[in-house]
């Protein structure tokens, strides 16, 4: 802002004659010239009156606009102001544009009755003004909802005000229409009535602002009282924006996942027919480098995730080319007729990027298992245990163990257990207990085969898996001297291994679809023999 300063200072001097001249225009202030400096202060009371200004400017208050005695100020506002120079740039605009811009103190104040301020103004031919209010400290502005009058011939607006801020009088040099009858109809250049009301499209969203209201000019009986009717659309310069959305922020190795953008001009408005590119790494590909908007704003592609995990980066850009303000001619049923744009068309290059998670594969399998379970001590007795069910399993996290690659197995079995003694003595057995659960964890890891422990268990607070399910059942035998009865009270863990060599099946089953059996020896039971028949299936 201190470079804008600067500008305007070395400036200044050039337009000293005009301002000695025409102290209401949009010329900045000069602190040496008295005049400009003077800020007059007045005193209304209920009973209104008429106040005139040193600074040129008239105050018509009107009957009860105020309940008590009220102290007043008006004056001409700096237009060195970071706030006012603020606005400008928002809206595009110059001080060439502007009229007269005035500090009505206090602000805030709301009158009962609007009260009628008359600026003295140096109009042009077809002069059509328009009134805004700003904010300087925070660096907003919003069109007035009020009634505007203006006379070329004396050289004056009358802006009707229901409260007091900083108010901007400024021509719209796209609404200057009746310039182009001047000759044949000069009455419609000396003046109109002006009424500006919402539109109830005014909008924000962060840093940008859209001013949106319907302008109403009714020119002087003696021209037919002519009704002319607009709609002027003002966007702020960060309005422009694009938002980027991914179908699945996190996908496996291979897999999809749509990409969209949407581009936006402000608030709810989408660009169609917008450019739109987008890049990636070497982390996967995508379907389309450019592509266009669909009519509501959205460029969709399609990313591929190649065989690496990691994070992808899709980088999105586009160009965005606009007007800051549009101005639309109406007819009387208020439809948006063909649009003018005011000041050069502007460019804002939006990129923006987003992360997609690519996850290793997962693989899913299913199978049946049959699986029996023999402890026989080869003499007196012997316990069968018959497992039968099917099970689900999932590839999924991928580990490297000296430069093996392998992948942890989870899933679920689904089994049902019968269990049954025999004994070639007296012997026999009681209070048999096993599980009621039938559901039973998978875990292990796999490479090309399938090595698999299938258990009832959980994990401790040390992260070691315990095994909290068992067999219960007591032995009992006669004793042939006493005829007494003796029991022997048993319990087993319920789990087997297949696949692990220590303690299991030696024969590793490939991890492909078919059926595999096999009997074999658990190495740390004398007596333990496992036999199994395995059916694997690839699940899609």
């Amino acid at each position: 802002m201190k470079t804008m300063k600067h500008i305007f200072n070395k400036t200044l001097f050039l337009f000293i004659i005009i301002l000695l001249t025409f102290l209401t225009t949009c010329k900045k202030d000069d602190d040496n010239d008295p005049e400009n400096s003077v800020s007059t202060k007045f005193t209304i009371t209920p009973e209104g009156g008429e106040y005139n200004f040193e600074n040129g400017i008239k105050l018509d208050v009107p009957e009860d606009a105020v309940s008590e005695e009220t102290e007043i100020e008006i004056k001409y506002a700096d237009l060195t102001d970071d706030g006012i120079i603020s606005i400008f740039n928002k809206r595009g605009i110059t001080f060439n544009d502007c009229y007269a811009i005035i500090e009505a103190k206090p602000d805030g104040l709301t009158f009962n009755n609007p009260v009628t301020v008359t600026i003295p103004v140096e109009l042009s031919q077809g002069a059509f003004p328009s009134a805004y209010e700003y904010d300087l400290e925070n660096g907003t502005y919003t069109p007035s909802m009020t009634d505007i009058s203006f006379n070329l011939d004396e050289g004056i607006i009358e802006l009707a005000l229901s409260h007091f801020s900083t108010h901007s009088v400024e021509q719209i040099k796209e609404l200057k229409k009746a310039e182009e009858y001047c000759e044949e109809n000069p009455c419609r250049c000396e003046g109109a009535d002006i009424r500006q009301t919402d539109n109830d499209e005014i909008c924000k969203s962060g840093d940008c602002q859209v001013v949106d209201f319907k302008v109403t000019a009714t020119y002087p009986e003696k021209c037919g009282g002519t009704t002319e009717m607009y709609i002027v659309s003002e966007i702020g310069g960060d309005c422009p924006d694009m938002k980027l959305n991914a179908e699945k922020m996190t996908i496996k190795v291979g897999e999809q996942t749509d990409i969209t953008a949407l581009v936006t001009l402000y608030c709810d408005k989408n660009l169609s027919t917008q450019d739109v590119y987008f890049t990636t790494g070497n982390l996967g590909s995508l379907s389309n480098y450019k592509v266009y908007t669909n009519d509501n704003g959205k460029a969709t592609v399609t990313f591929t995730a190649g065989d690496e995990e990691g994070t992808a980066t899709i980088t999105v850009n586009t160009t965005v080319k606009f007007s800051k303000s549009i101005v639309y001619a109406t007819g009387e049923d208020g439809v948006k007729g063909k649009e003018e744009t005011r000041g050069d068309e502007i460019s804002k290059e939006i990129k923006k990027e987003i992360k997609i998670i690519i996850e290793p594969a997962e693989e899913k399998w299913k199978g049946t298992l049959e699986l029996n379970e023999l402890l026989d001590d080869g003499g007196n007795w012997r316990i069968e245990e018959n497992y039968s069910g099917t099970f689900n399993i999932i590839l999924g996290k991928t580990e490297v163990f000296e430069g093996d690659t392998v992948r942890e197995i989870t899933g679920t079995a689904n089994l049902s257990l019968n269990v049954s003694f025999e004994f070639s003595d007296n012997s026999f057995y009681e209070n048999l207990n096993y599980p009621s659960i039938d559901e039973y964890t998978i875990f292990g890891y796999s490479d090309k085969y399938f090595h698999l422990i299938l258990a009832q268990c959980e994990k401790d607070e040390s992260n070691y898996f315990i095994f909290p399910s068992y067999i219960f059942y007591d032995i009992c035998h006669y004793n042939i001297t006493d005829d007494e009865k003796h029991c022997f009270s048993f319990s087993e863990i319920v789990y087997f291994e297949i696949g692990l060599g220590m303690g299991g099946d030696t024969n590793l089953i490939p991890l492909k679809e078919g059926t595999y059996s096999n009997t074999y020896d658990r190495i740390d039971g004398y007596y333990e023999t496992i036999s199994y028949t395995i059916t694997l299936q690839k699940d899609e």
